[in-house]
């Protein structure tokens, strides 16, 4: 009886959509760390570089960090080229920054006016 539940909760639409994301989610996620590499300094374990590409590109050694927002919904092969390009553009111009990619889970129109108002009142 509990297969049979479980069989037809695998085969409805949603869930599938739900693991497709999550597998899209783990492989994105799965290339972006495996594109990292870590450079032992000779003084000591101490990080100092991030490889990606084979681009070697030396950390900024500013205080602050820029964070940019990604949203994301439907366009995986995108992202795939937006975050690396945005990645070697901010090293080139020695910008520490965080790559937050936010995906959008319901079928609802991507609403960036929230996004604009949150960031305002930070």
């Amino acid at each position: 009886m509990h297969i049979k539940w479980m069989a037809r909760q695998l085969v409805s639409p949603k869930c599938r959509s739900q693991v497709l994301m999550a597998g899209l989610l783990l492989c994105f996620m799965c290339a972006i760390f495996m594109g990292i590499a870590l450079i032992v300094d000779s003084a000591g374990f101490k990080k100092v570089s991030f490889q990606l590409n084979d681009e070697v590109q030396t950390k900024s050694t500013e205080d602050h960090t820029l964070c940019v927002l990604v949203p994301f919904r439907n366009r995986f092969e995108e992202l795939l080229e937006f975050a690396p390009h945005v990645h070697k553009f901010l090293n080139r111009q020695n910008v520490n920054h965080k790559l937050v990619v936010i995906n959008q889970q319901d079928q609802f129109r991507f609403n960036r006016a929230s996004l604009i108002k949150d960031r305002k009142s930070v």
